[in-house]
C-alpha cells in the first residue's frame, strides 16, 4: 500500500473512531443521566460519517492505481476497521442499557433510599411490577412509604425530573383513593 493511501486510511480510521467513541459516550450519558449532550452528537455523527465516507471513497479512487491484490487488501481492511468499532460500540450501548435496567429495578429499599430524581427512574419499574389499583392504603405504604404529599383522596410522591434532561417543574406520582382507602387510579403528572 503506498504512502498516500495509508495516510488517508489512518486519518479516516482516526476520525471514525473519535466519532464512535463520542457517540457511545453520548448514549451512555443519555441513558444514565438524561443528558442533553446526546442531541448534539447527532450532528457530530453526521459530520463524521460524511467525512469518513468522502475519505474512504478518495482512498478507493486512489486504490485504482495500485494492483488488484492491493485493492482487495485495502477494501477488506477498510471494512474491518469500520465494522469492528461499530460492533464494539453497539455492545457497549447494549450492556449499558442492561446495567441501567438492573440498577433501576424497583425494590422497597432502593425507593426509600432514593432521591426524587432517582425515584423518577425507579417508578417505571415499579409500575411494571405492581398494579396498585385495588390495593389498600397499607399495601401502598409498605411498598412506597409515606407520601411526600397527601390528602383524603390521594397520595403523591415526588419524582423529580422523571427521566427528563431539563424539567421546569418536577413530576409526581399520584395514587387516587376512594372512601375506603382503596386505590382507584394512579398516574404521573408534572406540576
Amino acid at each position: 500500500m503506498n504512502k498516500r493511501l495509508r495516510t488517508i486510511s489512518v486519518i479516516t480510521l482516526a476520525i471514525f473512531l473519535v466519532g464512535i467513541i463520542f457517540v457511545t459516550y453520548s448514549i451512555h450519558r443519555l441513558i444514565w443521566f438524561s443528558d442533553i449532550i446526546f442531541f448534539f452528537s447527532f450532528y457530530v455523527v453526521l459530520i463524521v460519517l460524511v467525512v469518513t465516507s468522502i475519505l474512504f471513497f478518495i482512498g478507493l479512487n486512489h486504490a485504482r492505481s495500485i494492483s488488484k491484490e492491493m485493492q482487495k487488501k485495502y477494501f477488506i481492511n477498510s471494512i474491518l476497521f469500520f465494522i469492528i468499532p461499530l460492533i464494539l460500540a453497539t455492545s457497549v450501548v447494549v450492556f449499558d442499557q442492561i446495567s441501567y435496567a438492573n440498577y433501576y429495578t424497583f425494590t422497597v429499599q432502593k425507593w426509600r433510599d432514593a432521591s426524587p430524581n432517582e425515584r423518577g427512574r425507579l417508578i417505571d419499574s415499579f409500575r411494571r411490577t405492581y398494579d396498585v389499583i385495588g390495593m389498600n392504603l397499607e399495601e401502598v405504604e409498605n411498598l412506597l412509604g409515606i407520601p411526600d404529599y397527601d390528602d383524603d383522596s390521594s397520595y403523591i410522591y415526588n419524582l423529580g425530573d422523571y427521566r427528563q434532561a431539563i424539567a421546569m417543574d418536577p413530576y409526581f406520582y399520584e395514587i387516587m383513593l376512594n372512601e375506603a382507602d382503596v386505590v382507584i387510579s394512579d398516574g404521573i403528572f408534572q406540576g
